[in-house]
């Protein structure tokens, strides 16, 4: 196993996350890390990608999971069940030559608050909105997440330059759109927004 994720992480990779152990190398990730912990914790899992950003030197991806949760975590029985629950990871890479990278950094956090809610041990208050409602892509083209063998360089260019002005225009709020209904011009009318 350290053989074949040797050739995407890099020597000095560094694997950071919540309630796992940090790793400083492949092998540490493999077999003490939050490979190991993970996969004794969760022993089978079905993973689905939502979204995935990124360009040659760094990428996010936010997924979903369906996992059978079989042995304690965190000091929590395990329900030895089947849950879903939500996981980010935010990734660098460096080039290792003008054809392939290596990933030296990756972030990865679990949305615990929701994985512990979901087997009736909520750590917060309940919210106002529904809970537990993980919405994949509207379009359901059968590509959820943006594979590069079928995206397209412009199609990057132009959703980075949409992004920006999304960001600028309506978030930091210097743009003509900033407090109107102009904001909308950057958003599709059946959008999806996964964030806070």
């Amino acid at each position: 196993k350290t053989m074949n994720v040797e050739q995407w992480l890099a020597p000095d990779f560094l694997y950071e996350t919540v309630g796992f152990a940090t790793s400083r190398t492949p092998r540490g990730w493999c077999e003490s890390g939050e490979e190991d912990q993970f996969r004794r914790t969760f022993n089978e899992s079905v993973f689905s990608q939502m979204l995935f950003l990124g360009n040659d030197n760094m990428a996010s991806t936010t997924s979903y999971g369906n996992v059978f949760w079989g042995s304690d975590l965190l000091g929590v029985p395990a329900p030895n069940n089947w849950v879903y629950f939500r996981v980010a990871d935010f990734y660098a890479a460096r080039k290792i030559s003008p054809v392939a990278a290596q990933l030296y950094y990756n972030f990865m956090i679990i949305d615990f608050a929701d994985l512990f809610r979901r087997v009736g041990r909520p750590v917060l208050p309940p919210a106002a909105l529904p809970e537990g409602l993980v919405l994949t892509a509207a379009a359901n083209d059968g590509v959820p997440a943006p594979l590069s063998v079928v995206a397209k360089a412009q199609d990057a260019a132009t959703a980075l330059k949409v992004a920006k002005a999304a960001l600028h225009d309506d978030w930091i709020g210097s743009g003509a759109g900033a407090g109107t209904k102009q904001w909308r011009s950057h958003w599709h009318s059946n959008l999806t927004f996964y964030g806070p």
